[in-house]
């Protein structure tokens, strides 16, 4: 599996988006912080992946399945039949999960879900930047869902350079896609 990390900022470089630039200590402690490595999820991962969806759609993930004619156990067989499910691991400690599935030239990320005491810490953003390292040869995009409630994970997605793609107002969700291309020789 991948084991490579976002780079750092370079110390001189000023920001985009406005923020002040890293000092070498806090760059230093930021690639330590988001330095992951993931593993296929064993049985029992993947069932704690499907406790913290449940925890962290904050109610409108099963309402959203009945629109979608599904159940939670049809859901719950799903997330252990399609695709995959990866550990996320910060050390030797799993801090979440990334459900994943190639779709021809398109890479969906189903769903990812940090345990909350790793929540805030630049780990979401450092799984799309590894996934988008890692497919970037073999895909022509990424796309994911994000339900209407979910500002703060839309507003990441959008910073990492994801555009609506698709309204879905009878489930209260969009599809994001990012377009991403391999490496120029």
């Amino acid at each position: 599996m991948s084991n490579c990390g976002p780079e750092a900022p370079e110390a001189r470089r000023r920001p985009a988006d406005g923020q002040r630039t890293l000092s070498l200590g806090e760059r230093i402690r930021y690639a330590r912080l988001t330095m992951l490595t993931y593993r296929k999820a064993t049985a029992k991962e993947r069932d704690a992946f499907l406790v913290l969806l449940r925890e962290k759609t904050g109610g409108y993930l099963e309402p959203t399945l009945r629109v979608m004619g599904m159940t939670w156990d049809e859901f719950a067989d799903m997330v252990r039949t399609v695709g995959e499910v990866r550990a996320i691991l910060r050390t030797r400690t799993v801090v979440g999960f990334a459900w994943i599935e190639r779709r021809d030239r398109t890479l969906h990320v189903h769903g990812v879900a940090l345990e909350p005491p790793f929540r805030g810490q630049g780990i979401g953003t450092a799984v799309f930047r590894d996934l988008e390292e890692e497919f970037r040869a073999s895909v022509d995009g990424i796309e994911l869902g994000v339900h209407d409630s979910n500002p703060r994970a839309r507003a990441l997605y959008e910073r990492l350079g994801f555009h609506v793609e698709t309204a879905l107002p009878d489930v209260g969700f969009s599809v994001l896609r990012k377009p991403i291309s391999a490496p120029r020789a």
